[in-house]
């Protein structure tokens, strides 16, 4: 994944952390400055993109992730299989 400034076009940060497709990134309901993202390899990583840091691989769930959408204090996620969990 790679963080980009809006003004410049620029590359700011290359984050890795994920060992496949990351599917869907969602910007954190309560802190701005992070990030979480999923994907193929089953892992939900947190982020703080804005000093390009991973700060935690949340879960490694059985099935590959599709997407994930979260609110204050729920998170659905979505498998490949079109399951909702």
């Amino acid at each position: 994944m790679r963080v980009y400034s809006v003004a410049s076009g620029e590359t700011i940060h290359d984050l890795s952390g994920h060992r496949d497709t990351v599917t869907s990134i969602v910007i954190h309901p309560e802190n701005q400055f992070q990030a979480l993202s999923c994907g193929t390899d089953k892992c939900i990583v947190r982020w703080d993109y804005t000093d390009g840091i991973l700060l935690q691989v949340m879960w490694k769930l059985a099935h590959p992730v599709a997407f994930a959408t979260i609110q204050v204090s729920l998170m659905v996620i979505g498998n490949m299989s079109n399951e909702i969990n």
